[in-house]
This record gives structure tokens, sequence and C-alpha cells, in this order.
């Protein structure tokens, strides 16, 4: 019960208004470079949805890629990234910090969402390299 009032922050439309370190991060994980080049000049929307039984929908749509993928807080899923990669992510909530973790066979990333009044702030880490993405509401 206390996951979904504080899930209802992130609920809704989000659209991406800042991003720094990204290339990097896309560097570690292998992304070739064009498509790190299109990653870098994109602002995503980010869609939060509500399923109802503890389970929600995370879609990100840009003008070059449209990925989703329906979770349940503890379980381990398989997801493809935008850039392509298959892993398997599994999401909890800590506190009102939205903790994901994407396993695939080369390395770990770890994905921390907050809610900040009309501000989702975005942290990913890859090994030592660390990108900060913010998005606001719609």
């Amino acid at each position: 019960q206390q996951i979904l009032i504080i899930m209802d922050a992130f609920l809704g439309q989000w659209k991406m208004v800042s991003s720094e370190n990204f290339d990097e991060v896309m560097q570690k994980l292998g992304v070739g470079f064009l498509t790190r080049k299109a990653g870098n000049t994109l602002k995503p929307t980010m869609t939060v949805t509500d399923l109802g039984n503890g389970k929600f929908n995370m879609k990100t749509s840009s003008t070059f890629k449209t990925t989703e993928f329906t979770f349940t807080f503890g379980e381990e899923f398989s997801e493809v990234t935008p850039d392509g990669r298959t892993v398997k992510s599994t999401i909890t909530m800590e506190g009102s910090t939205m903790k994901q973790t994407q396993v695939d066979d080369k390395h770990t990333t770890y994905v921390e969402r907050v809610v900040e009044g009309n501000l989702m702030k975005t942290t990913v880490k890859v090994d030592d390299v660390t990108c900060f993405r913010n998005y606001e509401k719609c």
C-alpha cells in the first residue's frame, strides 16, 4: 500500500529537459557511434501508468524509437533497452526512490528515479560512469 502512495508521484507523462554524461554511459555499454549521436539529440517522453494489481507500465517515446515494459516491484523481467540490448531488469522502491537494475552478459546498469515536485531526477550508473537526466511533468 505504501508503494502505491509513493508511485502516485511517478504516474503520468514526463518530458526530458536535461541530460548530462549520457554519451559516456552509452559508450561504456558499447553502444555504436551513430546510435549514441542520435540518442544525445533526443528529448524523449516517458509515460508511467498504473495497470492495477501491482503492475505498472513504463513507456519511453522519441522520434527515434519507442520502448516499453510492464513490471511488478521486486520481480525480474526481460527488457529490450532503447539501444537494442536485452537485459534482465528488476525494479524496487526504497523509500521514495525507484531503483532499477539492468543486467546483461557484460554490464550491470543501475537506474535511480526520484520525484521532487514537478521534476523526476534520474541517475544512471554503469561501472565508474554516471549520467544525470531530468524529466519535467507534462
